[in-house]
């Protein structure tokens, strides 16, 4: 399921990462090497990162054709529901299988895309505990196309995350090619896309036995859009092929999972206040206008709306 990086990239052993001394995170900054890629390279990268966003874009096409109330045959398992979200996995060994996860969710399908972007590693970092709250470590390796390099897509990288799911198992690191784009599906629509994509490279081996880290191989693709008819609420499309190492991930998992995907608003709103902060307090609406503006809400309430609904 992992990508190897092509052959071209194979550098002598002085290239991967060799701090042998290293046993405990966060990892010094100088840890992994530069990446660096050739012309051929980024193209093969791209292309593979465009190729599984049409297969998943196909997969949500037929997926859209169950209706509103999709239904999976006896080949699937349905692992749990969080609000309108719901779980699906394949059945077969639970350490190497295909999740689904589809539903609605509250906000704008733009700010989901928005909150996984990240040129640099506190930014990785920032969000990834923002969410999951067990980020252990987080790092950029490389930034190939970013919001301002006047691509069609928004951003394509490549990445390394570590994370601590569960207290008493290793910790599970993975590094990968990030797509991110916003393009159309294929009855037309509006959609954002973001692909995770499993890479095997030199410059990002496993971690060192002494770590106590596992590396885990995951191809994740979330497909969004605007639901149709309300332009706050989010259409969710996840596919997720995972090889967690040996690690049987238990259904309540993925329900903690739905749980964290159902505030997303509620993550959106927190990073944007730690990027922009608060307004400064003089800038504040005055007390005596905020008391009148919610005692007229109060009247339209009490005054308006009754009339409305006879």
């Amino acid at each position: 399921m992992s990508v190897a990086v092509p052959s071209a990239l194979n550098h002598p052993p002085n290239m991967a990462a060799t701090s042998t001394k290293q046993n405990s995170f966060p990892l010094p900054d100088d840890y992994f090497p530069n990446v660096n890629l050739s012309v051929l390279q980024l193209q093969e990268l791209e292309a593979q990162a465009l190729l599984t966003v049409k297969n998943a874009l196909a997969d949500y096409n037929l997926h859209e054709a169950m209706g509103s109330n999709p239904s999976y045959d006896k080949g699937w398992k349905t692992l749990g529901k969080v609000g309108d979200l719901t779980t699906v996995r394949q059945n077969g060994d639970e350490s190497r299988c295909q999740c689904r996860i589809f539903g609605r969710l509250h906000g704008d399908y733009r700010n989901f895309l928005n909150f996984f972007y990240a040129e640099n590693s506190c930014q990785l970092f920032a969000w990834n505990q923002f969410m999951y709250g067990n980020a252990v470590d987080a790092t950029v390796l490389r930034n190939i196309d970013t919001s301002s390099s006047g691509k069609p897509h928004l951003y394509l990288g490549i990445k390394w995350t570590c994370l601590q799911p569960f207290a008493l198992v290793k910790k599970r690191d993975t590094c990968f090619l990030e797509y991110m784009a916003f393009t159309k599906d294929l009855r037309g629509r509006d959609v954002g896309i973001r692909v995770n994509l499993p890479l095997v490279m030199p410059e990002c081996p496993p971690l060192p036995d002494k770590m106590k880290t596992k590396r885990m191989q995951m191809q994740i693709v979330s497909i969004v859009r605007p639901t149709d008819g309300d332009m706050y609420s989010t259409e969710l499309f996840l596919v997720s092929q995972n090889d967690f190492a040996g690690f049987a991930v238990p259904g309540f998992y993925f329900k903690r999972l739905m749980a964290k995907l159902n505030d997303m608003s509620n993550y959106v709103d927190s990073k944007l206040i730690a990027v922009h902060g608060m307004m400064k307090r003089s800038y504040w609406v005055d007390k005596k206008s905020r008391r009148e503006f919610n005692e007229n809400i109060q009247r339209c309430e009490d005054e308006v709306l009754p009339c409305v609904r006879s």
